[in-house]
């Protein structure tokens, strides 16, 4: 006897095919990432697609990051970064790969939920990888790929945008806030701190013909990935192994708003959030500017700004 079962339009929605983000370098397949509707937000799935990579897990407010001992394989597992439901925080998962299937959370507590209109680019993810190698998997075009290509680069930072994310746009409203997005690496959105390891690759990235590059990635008509393309030379098995890195996200628009930003002008160095509103005055409503002008006063009287690392930007003018 044939059996049924009820469906809403979510259940039916989160069993179709969805288009996935493949990243790519040459012929290799390196990372997937697969959206899933979950009610009006999204989950999305990391497949490592048997590639080993070193996983880096970066807490709030930590200098340094955590990862599994030695014995540990990526390849052997996927990540589930979940959005948070009414008695579950939001979380990253592990599920292996294997049967029977095991499942355990990741040490990431604080961590915002990935929702597909944010205002501000949500950390997401950032792939390294030794550029020398030839043990990736071969790649192989399927019609529902969304492709991101390293291209001469190889590390990759993805952040979570809406499909209807216009850079020149936000570029304009948010003109500070897009050159912290631009010049800090993803790590300071996490701690704060500005580790020469991190943010000296990217710099040194911005310094070269096409060393440094920006795309947007459409996945579906809500979502899309904001990516951050450049070169770190240390990643090359001995300096850094290949990594996938996660963060503790939850502080992200603290670290952003409140940056100290030293740019030459009169000013002098202040927090990137009071900057910005100098040069919004004209490009908000009222309403909108005294929204995030509350906003981001409220963080910035909770925050002991004396531990953010200061950050210095071309004088653009305020």
């Amino acid at each position: 006897m044939v059996k049924y079962r009820k469906q809403s339009f979510d259940d039916w929605c989160f069993i179709m095919p969805n288009p996935k983000a493949c990243i790519k370098f040459n012929e290799f397949d390196l990372l997937r990432i697969i959206p899933f509707p979950a009610g009006s937000e999204y989950d999305f799935k990391i497949n490592f697609l048997d590639n080993d990579y070193e996983l880096r897990m970066h807490n709030r407010g930590k200098y340094d990051f955590l990862s599994p001992t030695d014995d540990f394989k990526l390849r052997e597992w996927e990540i589930t970064y979940h959005k948070s439901q009414k008695d579950k925080p939001c979380k990253f998962h592990l599920k292996s790969i294997s049967k029977p299937t095991q499942y355990f959370d990741l040490p990431l507590k604080d961590i915002v939920d990935p929702i597909k209109s944010p205002e501000f680019p949500i950390p997401f993810l950032k792939l390294g990888i030794n550029s020398s190698l030839s043990t990736y998997k071969s790649f192989r075009f399927k019609k529902d790929y969304k492709i991101i290509d390293l291209e001469k680069q190889n590390v990759l930072e993805l952040y979570i945008i809406s499909s209807q994310f216009n850079p020149e746009v936000f570029a304009r409203k948010w003109s500070f806030f897009d050159l912290l997005y631009i010049a800090a690496p993803m790590e300071y959105f996490v701690s704060g701190k500005l580790k020469r390891g991190f943010i000296n690759p990217k710099l040194n990235s911005m310094g070269e013909t096409n060393g440094y590059r920006r795309e947007v990635i459409e996945i579906n008509d809500d979502i899309a990935l904001l990516c951050n393309i450049y070169t770190d030379k240390a990643i090359d098995g001995n300096k850094q192994n290949p990594f996938v890195s996660i963060y503790e996200n939850g502080d992200f628009l603290k670290y952003l708003a409140l940056a100290p930003i030293e740019d030459g002008s009169k000013y002098g160095k202040k927090p990137a959030y009071i900057k910005q509103l100098r040069r919004n005055k004209t490009n908000l409503t009222t309403q909108e500017y005294n929204y995030f002008r509350e906003f981001f006063e409220k963080l910035e009287k909770e925050t002991d700004t004396d531990k953010i690392d200061g950050i210095v930007l071309p004088q653009a003018g305020e």
